[in-house]
């Protein structure tokens, strides 16, 4: 069985390039333990049989930067095939890299995120069920700063899971995702660039409504990073609130496009999120002295996204 690797490489814009290399670092550790699998395991399936395919637009990141991190983390050894995507942004970068793709299980992967050392393993196990043709991995935010910390609670990102079994879900996240070819070629991802973080939630819905099942792998685990600073933590905040009201307009029913339904949406994040603050601040180890902080960046932070359901709520009208 061959495995395709597919990288975008947009997310580098947005993220510390210390990042990028750190997770090809992580990926070449990963992919020559794989290469090392013994004989009598699901993984040695794939020994000598792996692909890496990067995907990257020439405006945001040149090939000699490129290929510097590729000879620094040695995944130029493996001798990834690096797609020039002229004008594509994450969706479409994603895309093109599975057009190249030759493997029968395709994993795309952001250029932002850390695999934790089993990530790869534990994915590819699952896919041990033919059953599974659709899987998804754990993204998480290490709570390293007060910042961090204040984004894990006020934001999207769950706190670190414990468990680590396999189980049906119906979201995904494109940072990291398993998808068998033949699911694939069917169902790809669309390229709207108007949308970014709810695309995935389309793609999941689609796949769901078309009979195919979706699994959470919570034993494939990465790290995602904060936003870099306050500015993209608004821009960021501000815009998963015009995707969730975009994705509303394209699927959803004449209620969900109501305003009616935005506060409602509203009123609901704020009581998941101060829900999320009183129970998760003592895993992170956040002081007792900063929850009002956490309550105002929470509720800060969920206006921004309802202020963005409603511009394109009134801009469509």
């Amino acid at each position: 069985m061959k495995l395709s690797l597919i990288i975008e490489m947009e997310n580098l814009r947005d993220c510390n390039s210390v990042r990028s290399l750190e997770m090809m670092k992580q990926l070449y550790r990963q992919l020559r333990e794989l290469n090392e699998a013994p004989a009598t395991d699901f993984l040695a399936t794939f020994r000598q049989r792996i692909e890496v395919i990067i995907a990257y637009n020439p405006q945001l990141i040149g090939e000699d930067e490129l290929n510097n991190f590729l000879v620094e983390s040695r995944l130029a050894e493996l001798q990834p095939l690096c797609l020039v995507c002229e004008g594509c942004g994450y969706y479409g970068l994603k895309n093109k890299g599975a057009e190249q793709a030759s493997g029968e299980i395709f994993i795309f992967l952001d250029s932002d995120v850390i695999p934790e050392s089993d990530w790869l393993n534990n994915l590819l196990l699952a896919f041990e069920d033919e059953k599974k043709s659709v899987i998804g991995c754990v993204s998480y935010v290490e709570p390293n700063t007060l910042y961090d910390k204040l984004f894990i609670l006020s934001g999207f990102f769950p706190l670190k899971p414990d468990e680590r079994s396999t189980i049906k879900t119906n979201r995904l996240h494109a940072n990291s995702l398993g998808v068998r070819k033949r699911v694939y070629r069917h169902y790809q991802f669309q390229a709207d660039g108007r949308m970014r973080r709810d695309q995935c939630v389309i793609y999941a819905e689609t796949l769901i409504k078309n009979g195919i099942p979706v699994y959470l792998c919570r034993s494939a685990r990465l790290k995602h990073p904060s936003p870099l600073d306050y500015k993209r933590l608004i821009r960021f905040a501000y815009l998963s609130g015009c995707d969730s009201q975009l994705r509303r307009e394209q699927i959803g029913n004449k209620f969900d496009r109501s305003i009616l339904a935005i506060l409602a949406r509203f009123i609901y994040r704020l009581f998941r999120t101060y829900r999320k603050i009183l129970y998760g601040f003592r895993q992170i180890r956040l002081p007792i002295i900063l929850l009002p902080l956490s309550f105002l960046q929470g509720t800060c932070y969920y206006l921004l996204a309802f202020f963005g359901e409603l511009r394109v709520k009134f801009s469509r009208q």
